[in-house]
């Protein structure tokens, strides 16, 4: 591999109980770049964004997380979910409201990103330069936190607009952005998350209940002294998927 690349290993994240494999549901992730790339117009190069290094560089390290399905869904005045299509991914209000009249509702997909090198961070958004029609409903909760010191999953958690109930996500729509922090050419690695990678990443998950109002940096020093990133790279590398 070149120096001027470096490795990010994903893999759907969920928890099944009855043994089915929604990794069926996830597309590899494509950059933000390659994603607008087919829309290209044939204007001169100069004047064109396509060729300018700020924003090349920009949406080369900027994923596209899209929806595989169709949802629709209504929160009644009790805070039940009715789910308005026979097939849908599931949804759950894991959080009371953060804004007030804003309901917080967890979408049921779930990415996880670990990286190889050191000091590599992510940073969630909604997806700033589509316009999908989620957006009548709510906005993604965004996040920034170090996918080379800390092993969670990316949640798809949306601030519903104040009093709104209803939230759909169209099949294909854009969900939200994963943005990296590095100067390298990234190569993703597809893996599937085992037992052993299931209970590091709830050990981080569920960090906030274990170990209360810590600042991530004393979380990732946690992390890193306990050598947790050799086990995990270990393990995932045992589980990659293809060549």
């Amino acid at each position: 591999m070149s120096n001027n690349t470096t490795n990010i290993y994903w893999s759907p994240a969920f928890v099944s109980s009855d043994n089915t494999n929604w990794g069926i549901l996830y597309p590899d992730p494509i950059s933000l770049y390659d994603d607008l790339r087919p829309k290209m117009s044939s204007s001169e190069p100069g004047k064109n964004m396509f060729y300018c290094p700020a924003f090349k560089e920009l949406t080369t390290k900027t994923f596209v997380l899209k929806n595989p399905m169709d949802a629709s869904f209504y929160i009644d005045e009790s805070n039940q979910i009715r789910s308005e299509n026979k097939n849908s991914v599931y949804g759950e209000l894991s959080h009371p409201p953060s804004i007030n009249d804003s309901i917080l509702f967890v979408y049921g997909l779930k990415w996880i990103f670990f990286a190889e090198d050191d000091d590599i961070e992510i940073t969630i958004t909604s997806p700033y330069f589509d316009t999908p029609n989620h957006f009548m409903y709510g906005n993604i909760v965004p996040g920034k936190f170090s996918i080379s010191n800390w092993f969670r999953p990316v949640n798809t958690e949306f601030n519903l607009k104040p009093g709104v109930r209803h939230l759909k996500i169209a099949k294909d729509e854009p969900i939200l952005y994963v943005s990296f922090n590095t100067n390298k050419k990234i190569n993703l690695i597809r893996f599937d998350v085992n037992t052993n990678l299931l209970s590091q990443w709830h050990t981080c998950a569920t960090s906030s209940v274990w170990e209360s109002w810590v600042p991530l940096a004393a979380r990732y020093k946690r992390f890193k002294e306990s050598r947790r990133k050799e086990l995990i790279l270990t393990e995932i590398k045992k589980n990659i998927v293809g060549t």
